[in-house]
């Protein structure tokens, strides 16, 4: 590990663990979205609340984390709450295939004794918590560029979106147990692969309807549509593969028509 890495490490675990700063006496205005607000201030004696997914689905993590800190504080939440702590586990069924805590430390241990790369791409990591980060942690991350994906499920490991250089920090947060990359070969059935026909699929992406989204699946020859929290997409076999190497595809399903009542 050379010495300007780190430095840079050093500094991001700096960033990681930043303080709320003066975000408190800042004055905030009631933001609204085409379905509903993203916060709501205490009214009556009752609470406020935060939309948490809405943050997590914003383009830019980095604003995402500043409105994140800064409202959650404004609405009155605990930013330091850490109580929820998780089981241990060793093994994990994702998607089409197993992941187990053998292979997550493996990863780590390969990525203490030689550097990350340097590579701009963002990779998809399955993170398991330790506990749930607070909303301090949380922000914090956000505000490096490191996404925190929202359609994560609470029975499995968390899944964290970062480049490379970022994943020597997040070892060290005192949130996170391990991590290990998302395979692509666990997003999808290998039936898909078969056949020479175009098929429509279903594309669960880790997170919000974006343009670089569309622009990703068009330059994997999929033909696509956003659908409520899933992109239709229709592609020949050969393009699963390509699909599934996207940092932010979750999962790929056969698409089935809706039921009609």
């Amino acid at each position: 590990m050379t010495r300007t890495h780190v430095v840079t490490l050093t500094g991001l675990v700096a960033a990681l663990s930043m303080t709320a700063g003066g975000y408190a006496a800042e004055q905030i205005e009631q933001p609204s979205t085409h379905l509903h607000p993203r916060f709501t201030m205490p009214d009556g004696g009752h609470p406020g609340w935060i939309d948490l997914p809405q943050y997590l689905e914003m383009e830019n993590p980095v604003e995402a984390g500043r409105l994140l800190l800064k409202e959650s504080i404004a609405v009155g939440m605990d930013i330091d709450d850490s109580s929820q702590v998780w089981e241990q586990h060793e093994r994990f069924v994702f998607g089409k295939g197993t992941v187990t805590a053998q292979e997550a430390y493996a990863f780590m241990r390969a990525v203490r004794v030689s550097s990350p790369g340097d590579s701009a791409e963002r990779v998809a990591y399955l993170v398991y918590f330790r506990r749930s980060p607070t909303i301090r942690e949380m922000s914090a991350a956000m505000m490096q560029d490191i996404y925190f994906c929202a359609n994560a499920l609470k029975n499995r490991p968390d899944i964290m979106a970062a480049r490379p250089t970022h994943v020597p920090a997040i070892m060290s947060l005192p949130y996170v147990r391990w991590l290990c990359p998302l395979q692509p070969e666990l997003k999808y059935d290998p039936e898909l692969l078969s056949g020479s026909d175009s098929v429509k699929l279903s594309v669960r992406p880790l997170v919000g309807a974006h343009d670089y989204c569309r622009r990703d699946l068009d330059r994997c020859g999929a033909r696509s549509q956003y659908q409520w929290v899933t992109y239709l997409a229709t592609m020949p076999a050969e393009s699963v593969r390509c699909v599934a190497s996207l940092w932010w595809v979750l999962g790929i399903e056969r698409y089935s028509e809706p039921i009609e009542d």
